[in-house]
């Protein structure tokens, strides 16, 4: 079915037309020299558009569009444009062409240049051959030359000027030698290291894919005019995702958060100097609802009941049956059974797996990257600024002592603006110095998320455990019970007041007959219950002076029954 394309007007409309225009094999062909102009990058694919300039001479002609990846979804297909006169387009046509040469061209230019090397390599070869058959014939001279001088000695007709002059001419020739054979070796060595590095890179994208697309789009120009053409699609082979720059200072307490967008695609086909948009749809999840199949629903012990008694009045049937057989005749007429009908059983469908997706919330944004862009199809990251994002944030050293006897600066931040943050992996730099990553959530206006800058060795902490028994309880039934106290002690060692959450935990009970009681005696009051939705977590605030010191407690008793052996505990 041909792809109707959509026009845009500009200065006279490029009329739609699908019939009516002359046969393509009838028609001039106009070969495109195009270029990819604009790029929409999704999760899983991209939006390519490329645009053309040709000078149609009146009647019809065939604009061919060449070496397009094969790949591309050729129902995404699309054409504009504008011209000075009345221009008719036509039904977009396409077709695979098979090549001898490689189609995506960075790989046709790396396997050219890995080409090269190698043949510079086997000269390389050939000329640390020679050099080996010289040095081997020099040295068989000098051989040859010592038995002779031996041999002048013994008969006493040495001419001593004459070897001399042959030894050092040897010895010169022997010399150079070994070194244009050292030269040589060098050579080889870094004609080895630039294929393997070449190879390595060809690697990396190689495709192997020898087809490409061709796209025919048939016009007629009432009269001869200049036509800007731009022609749409989709491929896969290309993918973002945000990237985040999370920065403190530790003077001033403020964050600020830096979004980029991490792109890689190995679509055949380069980008250079493209308007370029990253956008958050996802048009490989589809727009129309699945259907819905019935739900049938049956009683087992009723279908198994059911399935029974078919079985057993199909064993009485066939017994009936041979009984009749046996006897023959009007008799057997007499004495068989009718056949009950079995009972129906139900279809049954194999279990699925429902493929999972990624959800943001229903929020969809695009972010047009400013300037022009360049993307190689090789495969490598390109990281393109998005923006800043306006984000508040409030210091706070958080404290875990059942885990670490060390603070950690974090900053609460709440995420600003209209749109929402995506997922993503953030770097975290302090006052410039680099602290490690950690992967972001999906954050809407409003919403809060910790981001941690490190340890914070200003703020020391100590905790002990004042009290670990184990016991019974109870006069008539008894039961086990395990009471624990500690204290947190913490001081703030800088020269500026600091806010310090102490967090520990609870032991949480999954069943009723575990009893937990909270020591209010032994446990320091203006606690938060269940803090993060972390049932059993509690939580302290404290504001501390410059070398102010505070102490937190906590004590509980658990008991649970003598017979029972309990679990979960980590100490």
């Amino acid at each position: 079915m041909p792809i109707l394309f959509q026009a845009r007007f500009l200065v006279t409309p490029v009329f739609l037309l699908t019939l009516g225009l002359a046969s393509p094999a009838l028609s001039a062909e106009v070969v495109a020299d195009s270029k990819v102009v604009a790029v929409t990058v999704f999760t899983d694919r991209a939006a390519v558009t490329r645009q053309a300039v040709f000078d149609l001479p009146a009647g019809a002609s065939t604009l061919v569009f060449n070496d397009l990846p094969a790949g591309l979804f050729t129902d995404s297909l699309r054409t504009e444009g504008s011209s000075a006169t009345d221009v008719l387009l036509g039904a977009i046509e396409n077709k695979m062409v098979n090549s001898a040469e490689l189609a995506a061209p960075r790989e046709r230019e790396l396997n050219a240049k890995l080409q090269d090397l190698r043949d510079a390599r086997e000269l390389l070869v050939a000329d640390q051959a020679a050099l080996n058959q010289k040095l081997q014939f020099l040295t068989t001279l000098g051989q040859q030359g010592s038995l002779r001088a031996r041999e002048n000695i013994a008969e006493l007709n040495l001419k001593p000027e004459q070897w001399t002059g042959a030894a050092a001419a040897l010895a010169q020739g022997v010399s150079e030698t070994q070194r244009a054979l050292a030269g040589k070796v060098v050579e080889l060595r870094k004609a080895d290291e630039q294929i393997a590095a070449l190879e390595e890179e060809l690697g990396e994208l190689e495709t192997g894919a020898r087809s490409v697309l061709q796209v025919r789009v048939p016009v007629e120009a009432k009269a001869a005019t200049r036509l800007t053409l731009a022609i749409s699609y989709q491929l896969s082979g290309a993918s973002w995702a945000p990237v985040y720059d999370a920065r403190l200072d530790t003077a001033s307490a403020k964050v600020s958060l830096t979004q980029f967008g991490e792109v890689r695609q190995q679509t055949g086909e380069d980008w250079g100097d493209v308007k370029l948009v990253l956008s958050t749809a996802q048009p490989a999840r589809g727009a129309a609802l699945p259907p819905l199949d019935p739900m049938w629903v049956d009683l087992y012990q009723a279908y198994n009941d059911m399935r029974r008694k078919a079985v057993m009045m199909e064993m009485s049937a066939a017994r009936s049956n041979v009984t009749a057989q046996s006897l023959g005749g009007a008799e057997a007429d007499s004495v068989a059974m009718p056949m009950a009908a079995a009972a129906p059983v139900p279809e049954m469908k194999d279990a699925v797996f429902q493929a999972a997706t990624l959800n943001t919330g229903g929020y969809v944004s695009e972010y047009i990257i400013p300037g022009a862009t360049s993307v190689l199809a090789d495969g490598s990251a390109k990281k393109v600024m998005i923006g800043q994002l306006e984000v508040s944030s409030q210091l706070v050293v958080k404290v875990k002592p059942q885990i670490s006897a060390a603070g950690f600066l974090v900053a609460v931040t709440k995420l600003g603006g209209e749109a929402p943050l995506l997922p993503g992996q953030a770097s975290l730099f302090r006052d410039g110095a680099f602290i490690g990553s950690l992967a972001l959530p999906l954050l809407r206006p409003g919403e809060e998320t910790d981001l941690s800058f490190g340890i914070d060795d200003q703020v020391a902490v100590k905790q002990r455990v004042l009290k670990d028994e184990t016991g019974e309880s109870g006069v008539i039934s008894k039961d086990n019970t395990r009471t624990r106290v500690t204290v947190t002690e913490v001081q703030n060692l800088h020269k500026m007041p600091v806010k310090v959450a102490v967090l520990q935990t609870l032991p949480a009970s999954r069943n009723e007959q575990i009893k937990l009681e909270l020591l209010g005696n032994e446990t320091t009051p203006g606690f938060a219950k269940d803090v993060d939705n972390i049932t059993g977590q509690y939580r302290w605030l404290l504001d501390l002076a410059p070398a102010q010191k505070s102490e937190v407690k906590l004590g509980w008793t658990l008991s649970w029954p003598k017979d029972q052996t309990l679990s979960g505990l980590p100490f």
